[in-house]
């Protein structure tokens, strides 16, 4: 069965590829990924979007300062970020075909080829965008029944844009709720479970598995070394 979700994700830089403390003997069925930063060298769509029309210092940069000062909650800062695209005059369709320049390294396509082709369950938990998600999956060739994205959406409304929000800094759509949640629908414990992501905003889906790299970008995906070797060196079941 394919399941797909629609979720966000905002967040600051990557350090150097390092797993967290796992029985390195036990084998992954799961792999959870952050996208942006870590699948596409894009570290936010969304502030990707205003930059591709010259506004992000304008209307981007300015709400983002706010929300991290805690004058916006996270549902507000993406309302406020979209209205932006709405009174640039952008539409849906503009938007989407700003988000499909969005680039698909070829490092990315291959580690996912090769994680499937290994057996691995793969799951995309993102404060990106879904469409984003899927156009990576159809790069690597992820068959529907295969993948499992949370992300988020946008829709169109009385022309306006609205920002449909699944995937969120923390509460019911935060990255450990959806991680859980994943986890539980393929029966896999935390310590069968492994992670990837950039930034500190993935504390939350680090914290729900057993096994958690923290990469830099999408060249860490090709390093020689533990991540290689813990996930296309364990021997499936």
């Amino acid at each position: 069965m394919s399941t797909n979700f629609q979720n966000p994700d905002r967040k600051g830089g990557g350090t150097p590829d390092k797993a967290a403390a796992g029985d390195p003997a036990a084998p992954l069925r799961l792999l959870l990924l952050d996208m942006d930063g870590t699948l596409t060298n894009v570290k936010s769509p969304w502030q990707f979007v205003h930059e591709q029309i010259g506004r992000w210092e304008q209307d981007g940069l300015p709400l983002l300062n706010r929300y991290l000062a805690g004058q916006l909650d996270y549902l507000d800062f993406c309302r406020l970020d979209v209205d932006t695209w709405t009174d640039a005059g952008l539409d849906l369709a503009q938007v989407e075909a700003l988000l499909d320049r969005i680039e698909v390294p070829t490092v990315t396509v291959e580690f996912l080829k090769r994680a499937h082709g290994a057996g691995l369950k793969l799951a995309i938990i993102s404060t990106g965008f879904l469409r984003c998600a899927h156009r990576i999956l159809d790069a690597a060739g992820i068959p529907p029944e295969a993948r499992l994205v949370a992300a988020n959406t946008l829709t169109e409304s009385e022309g306006r844009l609205r920002p449909v929000i699944h995937v969120g800094d923390g509460g019911n759509n935060g990255k450990d709720v959806w991680s859980r949640r994943f986890l539980a629908l393929h029966g896999v414990t935390s310590a069968q479970a492994g992670a990837l992501g950039d930034g500190e905003t993935d504390r939350p889906m680090f914290n729900s598995v057993g096994t958690w790299w923290k990469v830099r970008g999408p060249e860490d995906l090709a390093a020689k070394g533990e991540l290689q070797a813990r996930l296309f060196g364990q021997a499936r079941g």
